[in-house]
Formats: structure tokens, C-alpha cells, sequence
């Protein structure tokens, strides 16, 4: 008898995460948590350069989105510039930001 394995899917945005660029994201995030096979989504953010109030929007969309679909959101790699802006808005108390993702390349 086999068991379900559980399935990560990495998502790596490149660039600033910023209004012009996080409709896309989000989009993407979606797409990603609406697939049946997906338990966890965890979003690489090392090329994410900067970003701005409608990025966290974007942000905090896919979370919500993930914990309604009772699946996993995690930013991984997160530069320090990111990470301030992320502790400001408070959503690192919510989302979770290890360092380095557990999930090979």
C-alpha cells in the first residue's frame, strides 16, 4: 500500500515585487495552490530585489489563500532589505522565513 507523498512546489520571483510585477505573482501563487497535488508552496525570494505595499498585498494574499486551501506557504532566502520590510508589516509572525529552503534545488 502506498502512501500520498506530500509535494512541494518552489516558486522564484525575480526582480522587485512591487504593483507593477505582484499581479503576476499572485497569479502565480494561485495557479500553483489550486493544484490538487500540491501541499506546500514555498517561495524562494533570494532575486527579490525589493518590495513595496501592493507586494506585501501580494504576499499576504497567498498566504491567506494557502491557509484556506489547508496548505503550506513559506518564504525562503529572504536578503535582509526584504526581511525588514517583511518584520515591519508584522508578517513574519504569520508566515514562515527560514533561511534556506529544506527543498533540493
Amino acid at each position: 500500500m502506498g502512501s500520498i507523498k506530500p509535494v512541494v512546489e518552489i516558486m522564484r520571483p525575480v526582480g522587485p515585487l512591487t504593483a507593477a510585477t505582484a499581479p503576476s505573482f499572485q497569479q502565480g501563487v494561485r495557479a500553483v495552490l489550486m493544484s490538487a497535488h500540491v501541499s506546500e508552496i514555498a517561495i524562494d525570494m533570494a532575486a527579490v530585489e525589493s518590495v513595496d505595499d501592493a507586494g506585501l498585498r501580494a504576499v499576504l494574499a497567498g498566504f491567506t489563500l494557502a491557509q484556506r486551501s489547508q496548505k503550506r506557504f513559506s518564504l525562503y532566502n529572504v536578503s535582509p532589505a526584504v526581511r525588514i520590510v517583511l518584520e515591519l508589516a508584522q508578517l513574519d509572525r504569520a508566515i514562515s522565513m527560514p533561511a534556506f529552503s529544506p527543498v533540493a534545488a
